[in-house]
């Protein structure tokens, strides 16, 4: 269950980080430009790094001390996944677009489940 969460807390953080000011819209019309640029990056790394702490504490509660840092690392792997997707969207169609979006979504939070089923 633990598991679950934190992919989906992660995909959703993910979509959060893409909102940033420095990441502008491939388009004029549709979602991308409904909420791109709508956030600080302040706002972003603030709800990443409680993400990571959360994880760490709800780790290291129920499941110890490697828990908690194949957590911590299954959600620094999404994120980092995520980012990589998001600079070739925005080289690519110069900004972000709800598809984009979503694929930063499903791939953040794919990467976490890959990233706790090879350390479980």
């Amino acid at each position: 269950m633990r598991a679950i969460v934190l992919a989906t807390v992660t995909g959703r953080l993910a979509v959060v980080m893409a909102c940033a000011r420095h990441v502008p819209s491939a388009r004029p019309d549709g979602f991308g430009a409904l909420v791109a640029a709508g956030l600080s990056r302040l706002t972003g790394w603030g709800w990443s790094v409680l993400t990571l702490g959360l994880a760490w504490l709800v780790a290291n509660a129920t499941g110890g001390f490697r828990e908690a840092i194949l957590d911590v690392c299954a959600v620094l792997a999404g994120l980092v996944a995520a980012v990589v997707l998001r600079t070739i969207a925005v080289r690519r169609f110069g900004g972000v677009t709800g598809d984009v979006f979503g694929s930063l979504l499903e791939t953040a939070t794919t990467t976490v489940l890959v990233v706790l089923a090879l350390g479980g």
